[in-house]
């Protein structure tokens, strides 16, 4: 699913692989995740003592649950 993703006053246009499974006539719940860059955002990579390996790649994963 492709749609538009807002953070921190910028929006990018971002494609979720998405899973849905049909419970019953008015559920529906699933799971969708994307790869999205910190700096297409503003978000800067923190520099902090013990922070290691923290690359511009950030994956978002969201769990949903539709009812009518």
């Amino acid at each position: 699913m492709t749609g538009d993703l807002l953070i921190r006053d910028t929006t990018s246009q971002v494609t979720f692989e998405v899973t849905a499974t049909l419970v019953d006539e008015t559920t529906i719940d699933g799971s969708a995740s994307a790869t999205v860059l910190r700096s297409d955002y503003g978000i800067g990579i923190p520099n902090a003592p013990g922070v290691a390996d923290v690359g511009d790649e950030v994956l978002i994963q969201l769990d949903f649950v539709a009812t009518a």
